[in-house]
């Protein structure tokens, strides 16, 4: 694919136009979101000259009145004559076995659809597990978390799983026609927009039931991300036939194609950044929108190692679920340095950072922590200097909520570290606590510092490393390897990736 950097032009043009205040740069996506830029966050700009291709995968634009863009082919195929691979609903990878004994959302050691224990709704369904007796004790949960799509899970966070309303949006004879067909050898419905003549195919790939493939040529069916409309043990699948192309409730055990569409594009608002010890750290939390000033707006919100969304319960190992696995059963293990997998740092699709401010972020790793104190401080991890003034030294300074020698970071209490190479270049971390059972925060019941996130586990993988400290001392993860429960919800300071 061929780009051109256009940056320099753009910024020329822009200052041109307007020189007195800040630039932004907006830019107008496909279905009507709007991205906004501020010129100076901007490294590069590139335009694509084939820009039907994101992260190597191609998609048509139908025309679609929401402006939804569909992939061309299904996860796991390289042709959109191709089956791809078989997914069970809420499910990241294909496997031999399609059942309820080995659907990932069970209660361990059961095998019934009685036993999901996530993604449930009031559905009436009082056998099931998510009733206790006539009460319903459920998550409520009726569409996927972002961990949970196999599209993001295999293709990366522009794209994802297609909602019903984009499925039936698809189906709409005022959008579409269709027509059952084959090509390249395989029969599959092709969809044609009535407003481009753009097209999409759907081959006939049957669907996955115990380890075996029926009406394979005959008939598809493809996932949604969300729930049947009746019952928590479906899942929404369009169906394509010779005969019918519709909507319908399915068994989430059952294995189904995945055809992705692009995701859809935020409203995008920078987040300033200073560079320290090799990393682009940003200036506030994830949920904050002001470095300091006050803990309402500075401490922003707090996050489980390895969940998306943020807590406001009490929690602890009982509630902390990852927003794709529980904690309790194949997430702990799926990140162990002792199994397969060998992961010991937080992937995209877990990520907060990512989740929350988009691909350009992340969680910091332990090492980028360390980095952070050793250009700060020569006294490496032995305690936080104090500070009675302005300051006109590098180092790591515990500053009260009422000094006023520094008036960027009045209002709270925090740590602000300082770059010995280049004193301007600061960044504070406000004591924002941490959270369990009990909400251990400035105020109330005294505590007077924070446990911040790291993407990096120990060695036991409940633990996580992070960065903490209480006002008058400070520690870091070398030497003395603080560590705090994975389940426990912690502020996240994100870093450039």
């Amino acid at each position: 694919m061929k780009t051109r950097n256009i940056l320099a032009g753009l910024l020329l043009l822009v200052a041109g136009v307007q020189t007195a205040r800040a630039q932004k740069m907006t830019v107008n996506l496909i279905g009507g979101e709007i991205v906004e830029y501020d010129v100076t966050m901007v490294e590069s700009v590139t335009f694509d000259e084939e820009p039907i291709i994101i992260d190597g995968h191609e998609y048509v634009n139908l025309g679609l009145p929401s402006g939804t863009l569909w992939a061309t082919c299904n996860v796991g195929a390289n042709s959109p004559e191709e089956y791809g691979d078989y997914f069970a609903w809420g499910e990241t990878q294909p496997k031999e076995m399609y059942n309820w004994a080995s659907y990932q959302w069970m209660v361990e050691g059961e095998g019934d659809w009685t036993h999901i224990n996530k993604y449930t709704f009031a559905d009436n369904q009082k056998s099931g597990c998510w009733y206790d007796g006539d009460t319903f004790i459920g998550d409520g949960q009726k569409e996927l978390l972002p961990a949970d799509d196999a599209a993001i899970a295999n293709w990366g966070r522009n794209w994802q799983m297609p909602s019903r309303d984009q499925c039936e949006e698809l189906m709409n004879e005022a959008n579409t026609t269709t027509e059952w067909t084959t090509q390249g050898g395989v029969s599959g419905l092709k969809v044609t927009s009535k407003k481009n003549g753009n097209s999409i195919f759907l081959p006939a790939v049957g669907s996955k039931s115990a380890g075996y493939v029926g009406d394979a040529g005959v008939k598809g069916r493809y996932w949604s991300r969300m729930l049947y409309t009746n019952f928590s043990d479906y899942g929404f699948s369009m169906f394509v036939s010779a005969s019918s192309f519709s909507m319908t409730g399915l068994n989430r055990s059952d294995g189904h194609a995945v055809r992705p569409v692009r995701a859809k594009q935020q409203v995008v608002t920078p987040h300033d950044y200073v560079e320290i010890g090799g990393t682009k750290w940003a200036t506030m939390n994830v949920g904050a929108t002001t470095v300091a000033g006050s803990h309402e707006t500075c401490y922003g919100d707090y996050f489980a190692w390895g969940e998306t969304e943020p807590r406001y319960e009490s929690i602890s190992w009982s509630s902390a679920e990852s927003a794709s696995i529980t904690w309790k059963n194949s997430f702990r293990s799926g990140y162990s340095p002792d199994n397969y997998s060998g992961y010991t740092t937080m992937d995209d699709a877990h990520d907060a950072a990512t989740a929350n401010w988009g691909k350009n972020w992340r969680t910091p790793t332990s090492e980028e922590f360390d980095a952070l104190a050793a250009a700060c401080s020569d006294n490496g991890f032995d305690g936080a200097q104090g500070l009675s003034g302005k300051i006109t030294t590098g180092g790591i300074y515990c500053l009260n909520e009422a000094q006023t020698y520094e008036p960027e970071y009045t209002g709270v209490r925090g740590v602000l570290f300082v770059s010995k190479s280049d004193i301007t270049k600061r960044v504070f971390f406000p004591t924002a606590g941490y959270l369990t059972s009990r909400f251990e925060v400035t105020g109330g019941n005294g505590f007077r510092g924070a446990i911040y996130r790291s993407s990096t586990l120990t060695s036991d993988t409940q633990q996580t490393y992070c960065l903490y400290f209480v006002m008058s001392e400070f520690s870091f993860l070398a030497p003395y390897q603080i560590v705090t429960s994975g389940c426990y919800g912690c502020p996240v300071r994100p870093v450039r990736k």
